[in-house]
């Protein structure tokens, strides 16, 4: 997002006044103008009919619009991935492959001399990279994957590399100049939309701090900085390296007094048998066309959620509605109904009980 912002104003001139200046900001209207010259060429020239020419027109526009994207929050995305289509843009207009131009614009200037985006990552380099791991230890196959979306999920980098960039855009943001962002570009980076992000990286929703979170397959990363300059980047090599990572941040927070990520203390209630019997059981999510099969599985006078993807976690019950994983404090609220457990909500989903 860094290398995006960084060129954001290419195209437009150095100086707003003169020629260029002006054909830059009426540059629709002479796309129009343009437009209708050539559409006057076709019927004179070629004997279109303006009734096929309309069509064509007509056709043309709604392509367009249909394959256009728009990062408009609220609206979404549509079209091919913004990323390719991003990378694509930069690499057309830089001549330069989309690793090269970033390490000579972003990484190299932020001091991120060990961090790359090169994919796949070249074999000299393999020594240097952690193994990916699955949540039950296996190793994912081949040590890693190798990801065309190189914006969003190619960049190899360490935990302090990370934390360098996280403070170079902090400096920025505190109006340091000379950075690969002016501060007023910073400022709107880390500024918080009502999705609670920003140009790129989460904001905190009290403004305390903003960060980003890493998830490809057999990695868990996130990097946390807060606006007073303190702050952590954690990295890990296994899908189940979340509960890590909360432990981590967790330790940090209460040893450097953070306002925020410290350990929270919670009672556990004590709940009849019919509760933990009634809430077992096989829950479904609905997934596009299909529904992705969840299971609260009652073991050993527990409960523990088995879902695809996710490590395994164990269920410790505030009440009958709110229950909170023991390994992260994540939590869920199961829904009652006449007696009966009908849903539960977690992670942003609610999934509905299934028959038995």
């Amino acid at each position: 997002m860094v290398g995006i912002l960084v060129f954001a104003n290419w195209g437009r001139p150095q100086v707003e006044a003169g020629i260029w200046s002006s054909v830059y900001h009426a540059r629709w209207i002479v796309t129009g103008v343009l437009g209708a010259g050539l559409g006057l060429v076709l019927v004179a020239w070629f004997g279109l009919g303006w009734v096929r020419l309309g069509v064509v027109a007509l056709l043309t526009i709604l392509l367009a619009a249909g394959t256009n994207y728009v990062n408009d929050y609220g609206k979404g995305w549509r079209g091919e991935h913004p990323h390719r289509r991003l990378v694509a843009r930069l690499e057309a207009a830089s001549g330069k492959p989309f690793a090269e131009l970033l390490h000579e614009r972003v990484l190299d200037p932020m001091g991120m001399t060990l961090s790359t985006y090169e994919q796949p990552l070249p074999e000299t380099r393999w020594s240097e990279a952690a193994s990916a791991y699955h949540s039950d230890g296996r190793p994912v196959e081949d040590q890693w994957h190798v990801y065309p979306e190189q914006a969003a999920a190619g960049l190899w980098t360490t935990p302090t590399e990370l934390a360098r960039w996280g403070l170079g855009i902090l400096a920025a943001h505190d109006g340091a100049e000379g950075g690969v962002l002016s501060p007023d570009m910073a400022q709107q980076m880390v500024e918080r939309s009502e999705h609670g992000h920003g140009l790129g990286p989460q904001v905190a929703r009290n403004g305390l701090w903003f960060g980003h979170g890493g998830s490809n397959e057999g990695f868990r990363c996130q990097l946390v900085v807060f606006f007073d300059g303190r702050g952590a980047a954690v990295m890990t090599n296994a899908d189940n390296g979340g509960i890590v990572m909360q432990d981590i941040l967790a330790t940090l927070a209460d040893e450097y007094d953070w306002p925020m990520f410290g350990a929270s203390e919670r009672t556990i209630a004590d709940l009849p048998d019919r509760v933990y019997a009634e809430i077992a059981g096989r829950y479904g999510v609905p997934d596009a066309d299909s529904i992705v099969v969840v299971e609260i599985v009652r073991e050993n006078g527990q409960l523990r959620l088995d879902a695809p993807g996710l490590p395994r976690f164990e269920l410790l019950p505030g009440s009958e509605q709110l229950w909170f994983t023991r390994e992260t404090g994540t939590r869920a609220t199961v829904e009652w109904e006449d007696g009966r457990v009908i849903a539960f909500r977690m992670f942003g989903f609610r999934a509905e009980k299934l028959p038995e």
